[in-house]
C-alpha cells in the first residue's frame, strides 16, 4: 500500500496483511479526483485501518487527519505510519475507540471537519449503524461532505446521497452539508 500523490508520493505504509481491506489506489485516487484541492482541509478518517485516505489527504495538503479505529493492533500501524513519514504529529491524532463512541465525543468537544470519511468493514452491519446516528455525523462535517466507502451490495436505508460512484465492488457515497 503506498500514497499515491502528494508530498509524500510514492511511500509505503506498513499494514496487516490480513486483518484490513485497505482502501485501493483506484479508488482512493478516484476519490480525491472528485473532491479536488484537499488543501487547508480537515479530515476524519473512520475506520481508518492502516490510515491510507487520511495519510492520502495529509499528503495532498491536509491540515488535520483524525484516525478512528477501534483496534489497538492496528492504531499501533497508524501511530508507526506517522513515525515512518516523519509527518509533524501537530496534523494527525489518533482515536483508538468504536466509531460511534468517537463521533460522540468529537461532538461534545465541538469538534468539526470538512471531510468525514467512512470505510466500514464490507457487508458487517456497521453502515446501518453508520447511517442510524448520520445526524450527529453531519453536525461534524463543517461545509464538506460525509463520503461512505462500501460494499456495493450494503442496504443503505434510502438515503438521499447527492452522488454515487462504483468502482467494481466498492461504491462511494457523498453527502453534502453546506
Amino acid at each position: 500500500m503506498k500514497i499515491i500523490s502528494g508530498t509524500y508520493k510514492g511511500r509505503r505504509l506498513l499494514s496487516l496483511k490480513s486483518k484490513i481491506r485497505p482502501t485501493s489506489e483506484k479508488v482512493r485516487e478516484a476519490l480525491f479526483d472528485i473532491l479536488g484541492d484537499v488543501s487547508g482541509l480537515t479530515l476524519m478518517d473512520l475506520y481508518a485501518g492502516c490510515g491510507a485516505v487520511g495519510f492520502e489527504a495529509i499528503s495532498r495538503g491536509a491540515d488535520r487527519v483524525t484516525f478512528v479505529e477501534k483496534k489497538g493492533r492496528i492504531c499501533r500501524y497508524i501511530r508507526s505510519n506517522i513515525l515512518e513519514l516523519g509527518m509533524d504529529v501537530n496534523t494527525v491524532k489518533i482515536l483508538c475507540m468504536d466509531a460511534l463512541h468517537a463521533v460522540k465525543l468529537l461532538n461534545e468537544q465541538n469538534s468539526r471537519f470538512n471531510l468525514i470519511f467512512a470505510d466500514p468493514p464490507y457487508l458487517s452491519g456497521e453502515c446501518g449503524r453508520l447511517i442510524d446516528n448520520l445526524m450527529n455525523i453531519m453536525e461534524l462535517v463543517e461545509s464538506g461532505y460525509f463520503i461512505l466507502q462500501a460494499h456495493k451490495r450494503e442496504n443503505l436505508k434510502d438515503v438521499n446521497w447527492e452522488d454515487v460512484r462504483n468502482y467494481g465492488e466498492t461504491g462511494l457515497y457523498f453527502l453534502r452539508n453546506d
